[in-house]
This record gives C-alpha cells, structure tokens and sequence, in this order.
C-alpha cells in the first residue's frame, strides 16, 4: 500500500533522458513544434558541446546533445 501511494503521484520520475543528435538546433524546434516544452534553448558548452532541454508532454526532462 505505501508503495501505490507512493507511485500515484502525478509529479514525473527524478530522471533526464539525453538524445545524442548532429543538429541540436533543428532537434529543439522539432521537439518544441511537438508540443514539448522548452526549457534551455540550444548552447554550446565550453568544452565544445551543443546542449539543449525540453519538457516531454509528461515532464520529463530531455536533453538534446551533440
């Protein structure tokens, strides 16, 4: 019973899923043109990556890579 209750939540699961992609960029407007929510445009790191984050339509963070 405490573990139901504990799961009932409506809140999203503590996790991120990372997508690895070459257009970082092009992958965010997609996302966001989906219906995902945007939560850092893309940027490129100071060690030389591309990262970007959304909302999926469940709350899930995601992170778009290169």
């Amino acid at each position: 019973m405490i573990i139901m209750k504990f799961c009932s939540s409506n809140l999203p699961a503590g996790m991120e899923i990372d997508f690895v992609t070459d257009d970082v960029s092009a992958a965010f407007l997609r996302a966001v043109e989906a219906g995902a929510v945007p939560v850092a445009e893309p940027e490129i790191k100071p060690w030389g990556k591309t990262i970007a984050y959304v909302r999926d339509l469940d709350g899930i963070l995601i992170a778009l890579a290169s």
